[in-house]
């Protein structure tokens, strides 16, 4: 299968919070220490990269640049800070981001796992509001 999703969003800039945000607790772990009681059941292949496309919702402020490629290993709670840096808001502000305008995923959800699951075409779409818009 070939690599068009990279190659077609290959012009989006890559985000620099999300690109230095870890998760620490698998970095910690050394190969001795690494016994595979962290790795999944099932290893399902997703890209390295993934194209996500956030849009607004009511009076949500808009977005100057609506999609970013990402790492498909971080968490939603990485992505969740970032939008919050990117609208300028505060840490304590909330803010109410819907998968595929549906649900709201997780904060430890891997980006890679819903990318899987619930991509459209070749992005994973995100709805973000600042005040609940579906229940």
């Amino acid at each position: 299968m070939s690599n068009t999703a990279d190659s077609s969003a290959s012009s989006l800039p890559q985000s620099p919070v999300l690109s230095n945000v870890s998760d620490s607790h698998h970095e910690n772990k050394t190969n001795e220490e690494n016994n595979g009681d962290d790795l999944p059941l099932v290893n399902i292949p997703y890209p390295s990269k993934i194209v996500v496309h956030f849009r607004p919702v009511g009076s949500a402020p808009i977005l100057k640049q609506k999609k970013f490629k990402v790492a498909s290993d971080k968490l939603f709670l990485s992505l969740t800070n970032f939008l919050k840096s990117q609208l300028k808001l505060s840490a304590e502000d909330k803010i109410y981001i819907y998968c595929n305008q549906v649900f709201e995923p997780s904060f430890d959800e891997r980006l890679g796992d819903l990318y899987t699951c619930f991509k459209v075409g070749k992005e994973l779409v995100f709805y973000y509001s600042l005040v609940p818009a579906w229940a």
